[in-house]
């Protein structure tokens, strides 16, 4: 039996291209509270619109589940973010998402983020760059609890 009602929001990627995160929330036929389960938590790229951690309708701390899809940083970008934030809750992917996150998060941090002014009037503002990624912060590490065989 489907559990009702079911409240969808699209916090990313609902009528553009990159930064795909959306976030289910649902009551359990059993009672209790209800469940949120995060799908993807992606950067937004160009112009697509990024909603912040502090306006998601439930605080990163209350989101039980993030279900990533496949390891695009458009996809997983803002994991560490969100972590930080204060999600604790269970990372579920594929075993080859699994394998490659990381390596794309490291990737992906190590790109400049946008325009640091320099100083003097005539200099031109220069990339600024984000420090490089270790993983998530020492009081929050990322552990992916469950990773899923597919097909």
């Amino acid at each position: 039996m489907i559990p009702t009602p079911i409240t969808i929001n699209h916090l990313g990627a609902e009528t553009c291209v990159t930064g795909s995160c959306h976030l289910i929330r649902f009551q359990p036929d059993h009672g209790g509270g209800s469940v949120a389960i995060l799908v993807d938590c992606g950067i937004a790229q160009g112009h697509d619109p990024q909603v912040p951690f502090d306006r998601f309708p439930v605080p990163p701390a209350d989101i039980d589940f993030l279900f990533l899809t496949h390891a695009h940083i458009d996809h997983i970008g803002r994991v560490p973010d969100l972590i930080d934030a204060g999600f604790c809750g269970e990372i579920i992917c594929t075993h080859d998402t699994r394998a490659l996150l990381l390596p794309m998060l490291r990737d992906a941090m190590s790109f400049p983020t946008g325009p640091t002014p320099r100083a003097g009037p005539s200099c031109k503002a220069a990339p600024r760059q984000r420090p490089p990624f270790t993983g998530c912060p020492d009081t929050r590490p990322m552990q992916i609890r469950k990773a899923c065989a597919t097909g």
